[in-house]
């Protein structure tokens, strides 16, 4: 899944991002157990397009992953 928020910071982004992270991970799902939720999260530059910006935030998201899921990753700007 991909959310996209307008007039947000980084910041802004990765608190709700960790949020959200934090509402699935204590909840039970029916027939699966537990979830986790990992989380890529960038902040578009000024000068940047919109394909290097989904880029950055998927290479952000392989990094919460491969760092053991679970877990909120800010790109690098």
């Amino acid at each position: 899944f991909t959310v996209m928020m307008s007039r947000c910071t980084a910041d802004d982004a990765t608190r709700l991002a960790e949020k959200l992270r934090a509402l699935v991970a204590v909840w039970s799902f029916p027939n699966v157990g537990t979830v986790t939720l990992s989380f890529g999260v960038a902040e578009l530059g000024t000068q940047e397009t919109l394909d290097a910006w989904l880029k950055r935030v998927d290479d952000a998201l392989y990094a919460a992953k491969e760092a053991g899921r679970d877990r909120v990753c800010l790109a690098a700007t």
